[in-house]
């Protein structure tokens, strides 16, 4: 069997290896992104935009692209393992990834939306335990980042 020109993504909790469009010549940063995925996700000491940004500061130009890709693929990975529909075209890998997107930008209005009543004084925590879940969504929203706005102007969705 020829090795392949490209790097890969190995299979994990259950989702198929996948080929990148970087050459194998990446495939050690493809490599350290899957790890540090899985340092963030054993470790979850700093918001997930926040580790990202810090590890991407010490690797090469065109490697921080390999490295990230491979990061959101390995998250990507775990999330659909946990989702039982399985896409097995491109087209429906392409559908679901816009779907997540547009869910996940819609998850993040709503947050910060609670947010902004909360700060406008409408809406009170009444306990201890009301102001420490408040606490938490400010950080949940400030933990989500999103795509280019671009992605969901085509779909009618959020807008800058």
């Amino acid at each position: 069997m020829p090795e392949s020109l490209y790097a890969v993504l190995k299979s994990a909790d259950g989702q198929p290896e996948a080929t990148t469009v970087w050459p194998v010549e990446y495939q050690e940063a493809i490599d350290a992104g899957v790890a540090a995925f899985e340092q963030w996700l054993s470790e979850q000491m700093e918001p997930m935009a926040t580790f990202l940004n810090r590890c991407k500061q010490r690797l090469p130009g065109r490697a921080i692209e390999a490295f990230e890709l491979a990061f959101w693929h390995r998250l990507e990975q775990r999330l659909r393992s946990q989702n039982p529909l399985t896409c097995t075209t491109v087209k429906q890998h392409s559908e679901a990834l816009a779907l997540g997107n547009r869910a996940t930008a819609m998850m993040r209005l709503s947050l910060e939306n609670t947010l902004q009543l909360a700060n406008k004084g409408e809406l009170r925590a009444c306990t201890e335990d009301a102001g420490q879940h408040l606490k938490n969504v400010a950080a949940l929203a400030s933990a989500i980042s999103l795509p280019e706005a671009s992605l969901f102007l085509s779909e009618g969705g959020i807008h800058d």
